[in-house]
């Protein structure tokens, strides 16, 4: 994990593949975290390459609902299933890369 660099945001520099984490709180104690990982953009619809993700920092055997977009390959958001922190509030899931072949 890297802060912003000129690819990130700069009109005509390439950009990098990489992994992009925000979180957001909210006053009543929510979070939300929001990842982006563009290493798999260049796949096609065969690949079945798995990514392993890990996020720590998070509150110890916590459950959290793990959304994804565009999981299906049709733009839409969908509901993975949940994922547990450990006993040091890490969470650990992995996610299967495909791309619409073209």
């Amino acid at each position: 994990m890297r802060s912003w660099a000129a690819d990130d945001w700069q009109v005509g520099v390439a950009d990098q593949p990489e992994r992009e984490l925000a979180a957001y709180a909210s006053t009543d104690g929510h979070l939300t975290l929001i990842g982006l990982d563009t290493n798999p953009r260049g796949l096609n619809g065969r690949s079945g390459t798995v990514s392993a993700y890990s996020i720590g920092g998070l509150a110890p055997n916590a459950e959290l609902t793990l959304a994804l977009w565009n999981a299906a390959r049709d733009g839409a958001n969908s509901v993975a299933g949940t994922v547990r922190t450990d006993a040091v509030g890490v969470a650990r899931f992995e996610c299967r890369c495909t791309r619409r072949s073209r």
